[in-house]
């Protein structure tokens, strides 16, 4: 993986998504191990227009068949905290809606902290980007 292209992967554990943080705004990259839930359709970020972060919030990781949501930043320095509460809280209501869950109190409080300091580490660099077993052969 090149540095441009810096992708993370947490587990929430008792969620049924895992959250990926990609930090970087390689569409071709996003696509050749991921896609949308429930058809093959290619996922797009619109790398050429102006935005600072997004959250696709149904995409599955296609060497694992494992269901998730996608955080995108298109580099370190959009990481504000101010972008990550907010594609946190994206990430928190497609957790909540996929499993039925209200809004609110303290277990939307404990995921949207859990989700906060998963992104952080990626900023921060603290945890191990994911390799893909086509990346370790370079």
């Amino acid at each position: 993986m090149s540095k441009k292209n810096l992708l993370y992967e947490f587990d929430p554990v008792i969620y049924p998504r895992n959250l990926w943080v990609y930090i970087g705004s390689d569409e071709d990259y996003i696509n050749r191990y991921f896609h949308e839930n429930g058809s093959d359709k290619r996922l797009s970020f619109e790398a050429n227009s102006e935005w600072d972060g997004l959250t696709l919030t149904e995409v599955v990781r296609n060497d694992t068949n494992m269901v998730g949501i996608l955080v995108i930043f298109r580099n370190k320095t959009d990481m504000r905290m101010g972008l990550v509460c907010h594609e946190a809280s994206h990430v928190v209501d497609g957790i909540e809606n996929v499993i039925g869950m209200k809004h609110g109190d303290e277990p939307s409080a404990y995921l949207f902290e859990w989700v906060c300091k998963s992104i952080n580490l990626a900023r921060l660099g603290s945890c191990e980007p994911l390799k893909f077993q086509d990346e370790s052969e370079k």
